[in-house]
């Protein structure tokens, strides 16, 4: 097993978390013990990742990685405002 298929795994173990974890906020709808700095930071890093494995000739890393870095852009980026408690609309939602 190469480097890149190793890595590739972590990726994609990471890439299936964070859909989860997209997933269990949109049915939440509710944000609880996230800590915005280190999520953008990831969020960030998987971004420089796509750019990254390319020039390191890493293409499973690069598939994985495909899978990972979009829901910390949209997908959750896009519901921790509207889902934090610092959005008044929000706060007064029953959660299910």
């Amino acid at each position: 097993m190469t480097p890149d298929l190793i890595n590739a795994v972590f990726e994609l173990s990471g890439a299936v978390l964070t859909w989860v974890s997209v997933a269990r906020l949109y049915r939440d709808k509710k944000v609880r013990g996230v800590y915005l700095p280190a999520t953008a930071l990831f969020a960030i890093w998987g971004g420089w990742n796509l750019i990254y494995y390319p020039v390191l000739g890493q293409w499973a890393s690069l598939a994985a990685g495909c899978l990972r870095a979009p829901p910390n852009f949209r997908p959750w980026s896009g519901f921790f405002p509207a889902y934090s408690s610092c959005n008044p609309a929000m706060s007064a939602l029953p959660v299910a």
